[in-house]
């Protein structure tokens, strides 16, 4: 059974990686579906290895869900119930909102509005770490992030080195700060970001995907020198871009 939200194109499912707070956010657009999912579960059973402290779902754009989508929820929500870590959902306010209310869906799984209203119940209803003061030194958090992660991959396990790509850094932090200084709307910090700029400012540069993903991929397969390449390209980036104004 599929339930349609509002008239829809050709099923595609897009899914977008960001770095949350508390852990990765999952962002779906499109249709999910049987025929869409597996690329999901993929995603999810991938993030759901690495132990970060949460794991968000963000459907709040998609167009269909069907039962094997709310099962999809269902089994993640599951899994990491059982390892006493926790997993959000967040559906907007329309039509993927309606639908796992029609469902009951918002009785079972933590269901949220917005990724803000998420974060802050996940956090406690207190307010989140402290950013950065400026980008100078949000960019040095990052560096000093990244070549965290450099010497992860010389002998860390692999889980611990993927959950650390996967993770936030200063930049994303600063930008998150300014976005809910200027409009209290979350979900565009990237465009704020230098990192995002430098990287072309490309759809598969939200949450500096184009980079991360490479590096998964690589230590997926095996190949630490590949994704030490890739990080050591990214530290080289980070210190020559331009700053924006503070």
């Amino acid at each position: 059974m599929t339930i349609t939200i509002h008239d829809c194109d050709p099923q595609v499912l897009h899914i977008t990686r960001v770095p949350g707070e508390l852990g990765p956010v999952v962002r779906c657009s499109g249709e999910l579906t049987l025929a869409t999912g597996e690329a999901l579960r993929r995603e999810l059973d991938l993030l759901s290895s690495l132990h970060h402290p949460t794991l968000t779902l963000n459907v709040a754009a998609c167009r269909s869900i069907d039962a094997e989508g709310i099962l999809l929820m269902l089994d993640t929500y599951k899994r990491l119930q059982e390892q006493r870590r926790r997993f959000a959902v967040v559906s907007g306010t329309e039509g993927a909102a309606r639908l796992l209310r029609i469902l009951a869906i918002d009785s079972v799984l933590p269901v949220f509005p917005t990724e803000d209203s998420a974060a802050l119940a996940l956090r406690g209803g207190g307010p989140p770490d402290e950013a950065a003061v400026n980008w100078s030194t949000a960019r040095a958090e990052s560096v000093a992030m990244w070549q965290g992660v450099l010497e992860a991959l010389e002998e860390a396990p692999t889980a611990e080195a993927m959950l650390r790509i996967t993770s936030t850094h200063g930049l994303c932090q600063r930008a998150e700060e300014l976005v809910q200084a200027r409009s209290g709307r979350g979900g565009t910090r990237c465009r704020l970001c230098p990192l995002f700029h430098a990287l072309g400012a490309r759809p598969e540069d939200v949450g500096c995907q184009s980079l991360t993903q490479p590096m998964l991929e690589a230590l997926l397969a095996g190949d630490r020198r590949s994704a030490r390449t890739q990080v050591e390209r990214l530290l080289r980036l980070l210190e020559s871009m331009p700053l924006p104004a503070e």
